[in-house]
């Protein structure tokens, strides 16, 4: 039977109330910041914007076509299975769509990173350099020189009337400043402004989805844990990175935390692309990441061009399927 005019209000006044509720109970358990950045960094991570958020979420909302146009005489299991493929088809080819430009931005710039133009389209791999008489970014929780990193903070949240918990990314900061890269080429100043920075070797468009990782901002090459009723050191509690900690009037974690940082360190492998343009001094050139497609990326760049490859490839021909499939078993349902 077709929902009609007085079902949907009646529904959608429910659903309202119903999720009201809900949130506030989730707010209730939820640390702090634990609502938006765990979403917030997954989106970051995988190269999500609004840009192809905002129109798959709008896309996803046709899932309750079906429920609208035949009311109670479907199946509640049969739509949620379509649903969920539809939705997940939706998730995971709008990375795709989000990763093409950069993958393009390599053919763009001849996917040759030994050469190195005087101006345009450049994409170059080599070693990170922090240059002469500057000083490197100091790292949040190790204190190693940096030239990018990535910190975050989870907290542990117990669940409501059980003894088990979960972590919550609750802060994140992806901090970058210029830095230079020598390789076969010769060196490349870097402005990082305005880059996307890929600090999971390859590209987290590579990386398995994980629920928990998710929530927790995944792994990390530095871990710090300080337990519950343990002091947290001082300058943890200044960085503003780390914001809002759970912090006793004497300093002390109200909940368990783990300090979580990735790192662009001196020497280590980058890829970065770029526009290039001439330097300050004679001779120099610098690769500004202004541009849509611009990037910087940990690893080789056989890892990175792989990865990009397979996030825009094989992630829109999975991801076009499974919306495909579950948007066209929503129609044959909705069809009366």
């Amino acid at each position: 039977m077709p929902l009609n005019t007085v079902d949907l209000f009646t529904y959608g006044i429910a659903l309202l109330i119903v999720g009201g509720v809900f949130w506030w109970v989730l707010s209730q358990w939820v640390p702090e910041g634990g609502l938006k950045a765990p979403y917030k960094y997954a989106a970051y991570r995988s190269g999500l914007t609004r840009r192809e958020s905002v129109p798959a979420t709008l896309l996803a909302l046709l899932v309750f076509v079906p429920v609208i146009v035949k009311g109670d005489s479907l199946s509640g299991l049969g739509v949620g299975i379509a649903g969920g493929l539809y939705i997940g088809g939706l998730y995971i080819a709008a990375i795709a769509v989000a990763n093409r430009p950069r993958d393009e931005y390599i053919e763009k710039a001849g996917g040759d990173p030994d050469e190195l133009t005087s101006e345009g389209a450049n994409v170059i791999a080599g070693e990170a350099k922090v240059p002469e008489d500057e000083l490197p970014l100091e790292s949040p929780v190790s204190g190693d020189p940096a030239v990018c990193y990535v910190a975050s903070v989870a907290q542990f949240k117990s669940r409501p009337m059980r003894s088990s918990g979960t972590y919550f990314i609750t802060s994140y900061e992806v901090e970058t400043r210029p830095f230079e890269v020598d390789g076969p080429f010769g060196t490349a100043e870097v402005d990082p402004e305005g880059a996307w920075v890929s600090l999971v070797s390859g590209s987290p468009t590579d990386v398995e989805p994980n629920v928990e990782g998710a929530f927790t901002g995944g792994a990390a090459e530095t871990e710090f844990i300080v337990e519950a009723g343990e002091p947290i050191p001082q300058e943890f509690r200044e960085a503003d990175v780390f914001e809002p900690l759970p912090l006793t009037t004497d300093g002390r974690a109200e909940r368990e935390l783990r300090f979580k940082e990735t790192t662009i360190a001196p020497g280590e492998s980058v890829v970065v692309a770029g526009e290039a343009e001439q330097g300050d001094s004679f001779g120099s050139t610098v690769l500004r990441c202004t541009a849509p497609g611009t990037f910087i990326a940990k690893g080789t760049f056989e890892d990175v061009a792989e990865s990009l490859s397979k996030a825009t490839g094989r992630n829109l021909a999975v991801g076009g399927g499974l919306a495909l499939f579950g948007g066209i078993s929503l129609v044959w349902m909705a069809i009366p």
